[in-house]
């Protein structure tokens, strides 16, 4: 077990990427009134979840494509003026999805799971353009996202998903916590917000279940772990309800635990899902080598 530090002063990029979650907080808030009708019926939904299937697919979204370029368009404004030295690489991105059938490629990639397509990067001398279009697609999908999420998630049993993936969009988890009553552990999605019951021993990224390839750390109060996972390197931030924390409120959950991504990527590891992990490697590509 690893025993996490406290740093009440993190370097500056970790700081104005609190002000970027902060300011992606306002965005969720403004677009969440746009976000299209549920296409999925309580019978398709029983259907999915018995094959396996998320509930939401991609065939299933409402997508207003001007709506989601203007957004795009102010994440990567907000990109340049919080990490400066991405600024080259969002002022490519700008010019990038101006093209609505590239938007469109790109956030379909994004939101299934598949890198930017080489043809939204190829001809262009930015090495960061690639993560930084992960970043707005991510942005731009998780309002529409969420709202539904709202409307679906009743449809799922609890229980009933055991899976690493959100049983809403299919995204990976983010955050996860450990119950009050019973330490049952608890998933949330990295995309949506969606909270689905999860093994305690598993990897929810690579369904890893070798214990000696799984660890955790905890913070010096006991009220934060971070599970890591070394035979896929990553890692995954929770909370322990039982010693008192309140309900799990997860987009402040993101931002005050940002120095436990700080110290998991020093240890070598990452987060799929994690914008923070995310905005992390696309600010400061080379990753440290596996320490422990």
């Amino acid at each position: 077990m690893y025993v996490l530090k406290e740093d009440s002063e993190p370097p500056s990029v970790w700081a104005r990427l609190a002000a970027f979650h902060l300011w992606l907080g306002s965005l969720d808030a403004s677009a969440s009134g746009v976000a299209g009708e549920v296409r999925v019926t309580p019978k398709q939904a029983t259907r999915r979840l018995a094959e396996g299937r998320s509930l939401l697919q991609w065939e299933d979204l409402a997508v207003d494509w001007g709506q989601f370029q203007q957004w795009a368009s102010t994440v990567l404004t907000s990109i340049s003026r919080h990490f400066p030295t991405l600024a080259g690489a969002a002022m490519d991105a700008q010019a990038v999805l101006r093209d609505t059938v590239m938007l469109q490629r790109v956030v379909r990639a994004s939101y299934e799971g598949r890198s930017v397509p080489q043809a939204a990067t190829s001809g262009r001398e930015s090495k960061a353009l690639g993560d930084v279009l992960q970043i707005a697609a991510k942005a731009v999908l998780r309002p529409c996202l969420c709202v539904q999420r709202e409307k679906l998630l009743p449809l799922v049993p609890i229980g009933q998903w055991r899976r690493g993936i959100c049983p809403v969009c299919g995204g990976f988890p983010d955050l996860a916590y450990l119950e009050r009553e019973l330490g049952a552990r608890w998933l949330v999605c990295g995309r949506c917000d969606a909270q689905w019951v999860f093994q305690r021993l598993e990897c929810p990224y690579c369904q890893c279940t070798n214990q000696e390839r799984l660890s955790y750390g905890t913070d010096p109060t006991g009220r934060y772990r971070v599970y890591f996972c070394d035979e896929c390197h990553s890692y995954l931030k929770s909370l322990d309800l039982r010693t008192g924390l309140a309900e799990m409120d997860a987009a402040a959950q993101r931002m005050e635990t940002l120095d436990l991504d700080r110290q998991a990527r020093q240890k070598g590891f990452i987060s799929p899902e994690s914008l923070a992990s995310l905005v992390a490697r696309a600010v400061m590509p080379r990753r440290p080598k596996l320490s422990h």
